[in-house]
């Protein structure tokens, strides 16, 4: 299954999703029932309090393209760590080396799961 994440995942608005998920489905919404019955099978013949927000985290994150809330907590995690401004060592590209000269005007800008390359600035965060 593909992740399907929002350009800036944010753990915090994750867990929100799964609270909202969980008391939506324990006052009886259909939708939430829906999306708990398709994202954790093992769930549907539970009753409503029986579910818990652990329960609601595993769907959100199955619901996202990931077989457990760990991993995608991790995966956030991660994407998160690297955001910032990062200047480059070496590059190579199709296993060719670039000329040094040809880095210094350059930096990776990366902001979630997006990156784009600009002309150097202030690096903020250490090289690759």
């Amino acid at each position: 299954m593909d992740k399907q994440l929002p350009a800036r995942p944010n753990l915090e608005h994750l867990r929100s999703q799964a609270k909202t998920l969980l008391t939506k489905f324990r006052a009886g919404d259909p939708s939430a029932a829906e999306t708990l019955a398709k994202h954790l099978p093992e769930g549907a013949n539970l009753a409503p309090n029986q579910i818990r927000l652990a329960d609601a985290q595993a769907a959100i994150a199955r619901q996202s393209g990931f077989a457990a809330w760990p991993g995608l907590a991790r995966h956030v995690e991660r994407l998160r760590s690297m955001e910032g401004t990062w200047a480059f060592q070496s590059l190579e590209v199709d296993g060719q080396a670039m000329p040094t000269s040809m880095l210094g005007n350059s930096h990776l800008l990366i902001d979630g799961d997006r990156f784009r390359m600009s002309p150097r600035k202030r690096c903020t965060r250490a090289s690759l």
